[in-house]
């Protein structure tokens, strides 16, 4: 249990179980995937990787922006009661 701590801590808390059993294979013990799963669990180790940010949106575009939905929505229900009275 000391030597999967020892991985999870010097990986940055980057390795999750895959990793950290290969390197105790590398190391002479021999332990299989779920097993080291299950013992980072009980431990309370959890890889968490961040995700890097990703801009979606190019605002310098010279394109007009479209109306917004709501508005069209709202204005066709005064139209169509306004058509009805």
């Amino acid at each position: 249990m000391d030597r999967i701590t020892y991985h999870f801590i010097e990986s940055k808390e980057i390795y999750g179980s895959h990793r950290i059993q290969k390197a105790l294979e590398r190391e002479g013990v021999f332990y299989c995937r779920s097993y080291v799963a299950l013992l980072m669990k009980e431990m309370g180790l959890r890889s968490v990787l961040k995700k890097p940010f990703v801009v979606t949106t190019d605002s310098k575009y010279d394109c007009p922006i479209a109306e917004s939905f709501f508005k069209s929505i709202k204005y066709e229900w005064l139209y169509r009661f306004n058509y009805m009275s």
